[in-house]
């Protein structure tokens, strides 16, 4: 796998829950739409964060760990541990805890990607107060050529 490609990294949070992309250390706001470069953009964030070297050893790490002994008890241990563990830390209802680690597994089968842990995620923002608000979108005429 290419760590540098933009399907590397499969985290849609920011994007489906209307907020923008808010790196800690640079102060900017990016706001992505489908279809414009938005997992490059994600990938682009999670760089500007630093979490690039995490994600590829948590990457390796879980590839390693699933690929021995079968998905299912593996892939159980890895929910339990990393994201319904979180879950309960947030203090979530049982309800929406089982629908986020419903959703973190749900393309793992077709597409072999899993979701991964809030420390590993780019960080979210509601409004981007006081950062330079960046939107990415495509340019209409592209779908013409």
């Amino acid at each position: 796998y290419d760590p540098l490609s933009s399907s590397f990294l499969y985290a849609p949070a920011c994007e489906r829950t209307g907020q923008l992309l808010c790196p800690p250390n640079v102060p900017v706001a990016l706001q992505v739409s489908l279809k414009a470069g938005s997992r490059s953009a994600m990938l682009w964030a999670a760089m500007l964060e630093h979490l690039l070297p995490g994600l590829v050893a948590a990457r390796r790490t879980l590839a390693a760990a699933l690929a021995e002994g079968g998905p299912g008890g593996r892939l159980a241990r890895y929910t339990a541990e990393w994201i319904e563990h979180e879950e309960m830390r947030l203090g979530c209802q049982p309800d929406a805890a089982f629908f986020s680690i419903s959703r973190s597994v749900h393309m793992f089968a077709e597409e072999a990607k899993i979701g991964l842990p809030l420390a590993l995620c780019p960080t979210c923002c509601r409004s981007g107060v006081g950062r330079l608000r960046v939107v990415l979108v495509r340019s209409p005429l592209a779908r013409l050529w």
